[in-house]
């Protein structure tokens, strides 16, 4: 091979990488967030993890992206390490499925049919149609389809450029020579360990080797250690990962480790015993990229089947290597509340998007208990109370910089979930002022203690009213983030104009005890700041429901413009029926 074979081989690689990078990418937004809905639902049952763990590598075709996201979920508290186990395991199976795709290299024949089945000619197709996918069609699914499409070309172009490059090393003496060295089963195990770790693919690293066996000669007894060392190799990234990480997510990154390692020991031992003894007819036969990929499948599937017993014991090792700090502390609570915000599922934006909602759910959490705090605070004052406040708003304020923070980092969603981007931003700003509103009243109120300041009885039961209606705004609110229900979003909009309802009459009766000298000034004025700190509230709530309406629809493929939404509501039904039954419930607590 001369210096321009080897600038060609190195330029396959890299076309051959890139191409294996955007069809993941691509099928990892086809997948969306329903990969951690899957992953979710696991149970305990070891073989039900194999299942998911194979059928979530094979969407996706990385198993390294897999064990890194079980990581990510492990050190986000969403998963165990018993259930994680099986997992893991099932992703080795899955990730033979792209060693299959490129084996199709090997087709051979003149009808149009089998032509077509060759990469070199099928790619040509992917491209062209990816590419008009991308450029011209531009709604749905269909630019992410283009990429996962080009992607593919690239591969398997990249695939015959590294073929092309190598050729001339067929019939080659001295790379003959250099194959032998590595029968040695140790050196070529740490070989393989040394190119799917710089790569950090196993798939991406099987790829290469399968493009040399097309042009050069490769025996069964070279190719078989360098694979288990590509198995190896590729729990670099899960380790490296796990760097910084929680103890259970560490246990995880190992789990990966001693998986592949002692499978390889096993897998040496065996393979290399029975040779031995009955001696392989195949050993020093040239494989294809089929008998690699089949290689690769019934090593891996043999492994799993091997392990799936004895689960429990390599996650006994794991925990025997990483152990239990004695005295160790948990998490404090901002560390427990923004755990999820893990940058191991940046890698995957639709599933990072997914935890941003699970940490605004926790700072919803937050600002809902401070305002029912402070609401308390008008029956009793308690100094406690007010102090838990202060440091629920210093939470909050964090937490609006961490989860804001995380939320610009995610690049390459689909288009549907780019646009709800600025929606959870703004949700984070809106929780955050409610907390604000929350410490608002709380200063009131401590004010009024320390300067022993009084509400009228009719001012405190009307106060008492209206923050019972920001309660219940909160609560529906709280639960229209969790469920996505349309019904409860739209309610919201009623219960708040009730709470605008309330703020006008409740004030009107104010000014009317002033002039009778039924209340101090000093009194009124907090009255009034009190009023308008919960109707804030309840505006913040209605924004907050009203981006989760818009969300709704725009997954429908509605356009949705908001101040037409809501005129529109407004003269419905839908909004006058909750809204009379609202006023007269809390015009009821009136006259109680």
């Amino acid at each position: 091979m001369d210096f321009f074979n080897v600038l060609t081989l190195l330029g396959g690689i890299g076309l051959f990488l890139y191409g294996m990078t955007q069809m993941a990418q691509g099928l990892q937004k086809l997948a969306g967030g329903r990969m951690q809905s899957i992953l979710e639902k696991l149970t305990n049952n070891r073989f039900k993890g194999l299942l998911l763990g194979a059928g979530v590598t094979g969407i996706i075709q990385s198993s390294t992206a897999t064990t890194v996201m079980v990581v990510g979920f492990v050190n986000a508290g969403i998963m165990q390490l018993s259930q994680v186990v099986g997992i893991i395991i099932g992703a080795n199976v899955g990730t033979t499925l792209t060693a299959w795709m490129l084996a199709l290299t090997e087709v051979e024949g003149d009808t149009f049919f089998l032509q077509m089945l060759k990469p070199a000619n099928f790619s040509l197709v992917f491209a062209v149609v990816g590419a008009v996918m991308i450029m011209f069609i531009k709604k749905g699914k269909k630019p992410t389809i283009g990429q996962i499409l080009v992607g593919l070309a690239i591969l398997f172009i990249g695939m015959g450029i590294m073929t092309d490059a190598t050729r001339p090393l067929r019939g080659n003496e001295d790379f003959a020579a250099l194959l032998l060295l590595f029968e040695n089963p140790i050196l070529a195990v740490i070989l393989g360990f040394l190119i799917s770790g710089i790569i950090q693919s196993s798939t991406a690293s099987i790829g290469i080797l399968q493009a040399l066996a097309l042009s050069t000669v490769m025996p069964f007894s070279v190719v078989f250690p360098l694979i288990l060392g590509m198995n190896i190799g590729t729990t670099t990234t899960t380790i490296i990962s796990s760097i910084g990480a929680t103890k259970g997510a560490k246990r995880a990154a190992f789990v990966h480790l001693y998986y592949n390692i002692i499978g390889a020991f096993i897998g040496l031992i065996v393979v290399y015993s029975v040779h031995t003894i009955i001696g392989f007819g195949f050993w020093y036969d040239d494989v294809t990229p089929s008998n690699i990929a089949l290689i690769q499948s019934l090593y891996n599937v043999a492994c799993a089947i091997a392990f799936m017993p004895f689960t429990k014991y390599l996650e006994r090792l794991v925990v025997f290597t990483i152990k239990d700090k004695e005295g160790a502390n948990t998490s404090d609570n901002i560390e427990s509340l923004t755990k999820m915000l893990d940058d191991r599922f940046l890698s995957t934006p639709t599933i990072a998007l997914e935890q941003c909602k699970n940490a605004i759910l926790n700072m919803a959490d937050v600002a809902t208990k401070n305002v029912k705090l402070a609401v308390g605070l008008l029956t009793k004052f308690s100094q406690e109370d007010a102090v838990q406040i202060i440091e629920n708003e210093s939470k909050l304020d964090i937490l609006d910089d961490k989860i804001s923070t995380y939320i610009v980092k995610l690049k390459n969603l689909p288009s549907r979930d780019d646009k709800n981007v600025s929606k959870y931003l703004h949700t984070i700003r809106d929780f955050e002022r409610i907390g604000d509103h929350a410490e608002n009243i709380m200063s009131i109120l401590q004010n009024m203690n320390e300067n022993e300041i009084q509400f009228s009885n009719e001012g405190r039961k009307e106060l008492g009213i209206l923050a019972k209606s920001v309660e219940d705004i909160l609560d529906i609110t709280m639960h229209v983030l969790t469920n996505r229900n349309i019904e409860l979003a739209e309610s919201v909009e009623s219960l708040e104009e009730v709470v605008d309802f309330l703020r006008d009459t409740f004030k009107e009766r104010h000014i009317g005890r002033l002039k009778k000298s039924g209340c101090t000034v000093e009194a009124a004025v907090s009255y009034n700041d009190i009023v308008t700190d919960l109707e804030r509230i309840a505006d913040h709530c209605s924004n907050i429901a009203l981006y989760i309406v818009e969300e709704i629809y725009e997954s429908d493929g509605v356009k949705f413009e908001t101040h037409s939404y809501i005129r529109q509501f407004r003269e419905s039904e839908k909004f006058t029926k909750p809204f009379n039954a609202h006023k007269d419930k809390y015009l009821k607590m009136m006259e109680a």
